[in-house]
This record gives C-alpha cells, structure tokens and sequence, in this order.
C-alpha cells in the first residue's frame, strides 16, 4: 500500500498500540510485520478472528495466556545440549501446563458457541501433562530433588550423616585444652569444600592435620584436623557422585523434552497466535471497535433512535453528517424527519452536513437557522470563527483549483453539476458578512422557547 495512505491512515499508531496488548515478543513480532491485505478473503478470516478473540474478551477478564519469555531460546538448545538447567526445565514445566490450560479454556462450550473459528485452534495444542509432572517430580524451586531418584535421595543423607560427623569432630578438637592457645578464633571455617581449624601462623606445627590454606595477611593458616581427613575424602566422593547424579538426571529430563520438541514448538507458534489474536480482541474492546457485520447505516440508525427515544428539553443534541452513511436520497429524509422529531422534543440542537437540501431546510423552518465555519480560501487554511446566518459551503472547486487542477476541468465539472455555464479565472473571494456567535445563537433559540 502506498506510503502516504499508511501515514494518513495513522497505521504505525495502530500498530503501537495493538503492541501494548501482546504479552510475547513472538506476537510482537507479527504486529510489527503486519501489512494491509487487498485479499479478501484474508481480510475477511482476520475480522473473523478479531470478532471471535472481542467475543471471548467481552465474556473473560483472563485468557490464560503465557508471555513465552525465554521459552523460544530453550527450545533451541533441545538437541544441542545434554542437559538444561533446572530453571530452564521449571520454565518449560510452566510454559506446558499453561499450554493445558489455555486448550481446555479455549474448548469450553460456550466459547466453541462464541468463536467456533479461533477456539478449533485449540484443537493443535499438545497436552504434555506426563512430561510435566515428571518434571515437577524432580525439580523444585530450581533445584533437583531429593525424590528424583532413590539413588540421589541416599548420597544426600550419606553426605548429612558425613557432615554432621566431621563438624562433631572439629568441634571436638576446637574444644580441646591443648589447642586453646593455638586457634585464632572460635568459628569453624571451609576451604576447599573441606572443614578446617583457623589456627595462629605460628603454631601450625603444633596441630596434627593439613594446611589448607592461609590469610590474606599470613596470621591465620587453616588446618583440616588429622581425625576428620578420612571422613572428608568420603565426604567429598559422595559429593562427586551427587553432582554425576544430578546431572544424569537433568541429561535424561532434557531427553524427554527432546523426544516431544516439535510438540513443543507447535505449541509455542499456538500460544504467540493466541496471543496475537487475543492483543487484537482486547485492543477493539479499548477502543470500542464494531463487529464487522455491523455496517456503518446500521450503527448510525442506532445511535439516533437511542437519541430521539432519550431527547427532551433538557438535551443538547449534537450531530455530525446527519443522514450519511448511506444513500444520499435516502438518507436526506431520514436527516429533516430526524431534525424535526428532535425539535418537536424541545432540545437544542447542532448538526453537521453536506447536504444542501438539509440547509434548504434550515433556512426555511421556523426553530433551525444554518452556520458555517469560516474557511481562507487563498491559504487553504481553516479560521474556527462559526459564523450563524449563513450556510456553509464546500468550495471544492475553488480548493481543487488553488491545489492545481486542470481549470478546464473544473469548469466541465461546475456545468456538469450546476447545468451552468462559470469562469474559473482566479481565486478571488468576496468578503462576506459575519453572522452572530454561537452564544448569541443558543440565547436566541432560548428567547423563542419561552416565548412558546
């Protein structure tokens, strides 16, 4: 579509508010990619669409929606790395189960009712609720569980017990008259993984056990206790094997995802669909958006019944193009049937037009009087001074002129329309009158109320 049309049509606008209702960068994406279609029947699915996701909208405040953040980058590293973290596995637990949850939302009855259309896409969605409780069997709070495997759950008790035991003993020999004089401080320390003794510099010989390490300024060396060596090499072994554990089992929950990975990425481009649709469905409950079966007549006519049927003398009624949307013959009548209901309700009244048979109207009925707003035709340039008396005009000629048509053109077109012969030979304009103000127009209709 032409460039020009886009920014007339404020399209980018659109396009950045619809964005603030996405809740995925993948849905994001696909607004910022959208285009105007000239397909029609494309045209007429996405309307579809937009209805049905407004139709769920208007019935739910919750869509159980999920934002796909960093679901996108784990599902790429299914087959490129043995093992993903237990965060990452937590959030693609999350991500599937919002899966199930949105499919079961989506094929409720009543919405299968509401958007026969957008809800069958639910039927896509892959329910991997095995592989999401064998998840949550193993992994908690971002950590595996002791209940991953009976293997694992052993090595962490093996590894209190050992702990439990080496800090016993240390304490033990902390507690011991004859290393009084030699320890720098009370607290047990670690190094290396390992218990150790904060013991002065100058008595390190005097203590059985390995220096581990030192302070920074050299007054403290930290020695491992000879009698707890033995249970720290254990301990340590242990430890090995729980970290060989863990991630055995983290290499065989990355497995099964792998062996359901375009499940998952089906269930990824469903869910950014159901995002984008559902961003369009609460962006036309923002703005009030029309159905697409709703045309532009039929709205109209209604917003005027509700009008003449809510009208009295207490109202200002204000119209704009009374009569259009639809025929011009047509739609003329209905305009003065329209204007002199609302007047017999004794209501004040502004409306707009076009329409010179409805200024016709004005200028001849008792109650009406016609206005325009003053327009520069040298300068294109509106005034916003309303003036009362006088009806307004188009000057389309006159515009299209000043803007560089044909002046021939212009002529055939005035003959054409007016079944007269007129020379467009400049832009001169005759000064008008000014009518009176719009104050003094309402006070007036006012005078001549009361004066009924």
């Amino acid at each position: 579509m032409n460039q020009n049309a886009l920014e007339i049509l404020e399209f980018e606008k659109i396009r950045t508010e619809l964005k603030g209702y996405a809740l995925s960068d993948m849905a994001k994406e696909v607004i910022d990619k959208l285009e105007p279609s000239l397909d029609k029947r494309k045209i007429e699915r996405w309307l579809l669409e937009t209805t049905e996701a407004r139709n769920i909208v208007d019935r739910s405040s919750s869509v159980p929606l999920h934002s796909l953040t960093g679901i996108d980058k784990i599902k790429e590293k299914l087959g490129k790395t043995a093992a993903l973290q237990p965060e990452e596995l937590e959030a693609m637990a999350s991500f599937l189960k919002d899966c199930i949850k949105l499919r079961s939302f989506m094929l409720r009855e009543d919405f299968q009712y509401l958007a026969p259309n957008i809800s069958s896409y639910a039927v896509s969605i892959y329910e991997l609720e095995d592989l999401v409780q064998e998840i949550e069997r193993c992994i908690d709070r971002g950590r595996v569980d002791d209940k991953a495997s009976s293997n694992l759950s052993k090595l962490r008790k093996r590894i209190n017990i050992l702990e439990e035991r080496i800090r016993a003993k240390v304490e033990a020999a902390m507690r011991n008259p004859k290393y009084k004089n030699y320890i720098q401080d009370s607290l047990i320390s670690i190094r290396n993984g390992r218990f150790v003794i904060p013991i002065k510099s100058q008595y390190k010989n005097n203590v059985a056990g390995s220096v581990l390490d030192s302070s920074a300024s050299g007054s403290t060396v930290f020695i491992e206790p000879e009698e707890v060596k033995k249970l720290q090499d254990e301990l340590n072994l242990c430890k090995i094997e729980e970290e060989n554990e863990v991630y055995r089992i983290l290499c065989c929950l990355t497995s099964e995802l792998e062996a359901y990975s375009r499940e998952i990425s089906i269930n990824i481009e469903t869910m950014a669909h159901y995002d984008f649709l559902f961003a369009k469905g609460k962006y036309s409950k923002h703005i009030e958006g029309n159905s697409a079966e709703i045309n532009t007549d039929s709205s109209h006519i209604k917003n005027i019944i509700n009008i003449i049927n809510c009208a009295d003398k207490h109202s200002l009624v204000i119209l704009d193009e009374v009569g259009a949307g639809t025929d011009p013959g047509e739609g003329m009548g209905i305009a003065v049937a329209v204007l002199e209901e609302i007047q017999a309700k004794g209501a004040v009244m502004l409306a707009t037009t076009h329409y010179s048979e409805i200024k016709e109207f004005a200028e001849k009925t008792p109650g009406f009087r016609n206005g325009c707003m003053e327009f520069d035709i040298n300068t294109l340039k509106p005034l916003y001074r309303l003036v009362v008396g006088r009806p307004g005009e188009s000057n389309a000629f006159l515009i299209a002129l000043r803007l560089g048509m044909n002046k021939e053109l212009i002529e055939r077109a005035h003959r054409i329309t007016y079944k007269e012969e007129k020379k467009y030979d400049s832009l001169l304009v005759e000064d008008k009158e000014e009518g009176s103000v719009l104050e003094e127009a309402i006070r007036e209709h006012h005078e001549e109320q009361l004066e009924k």
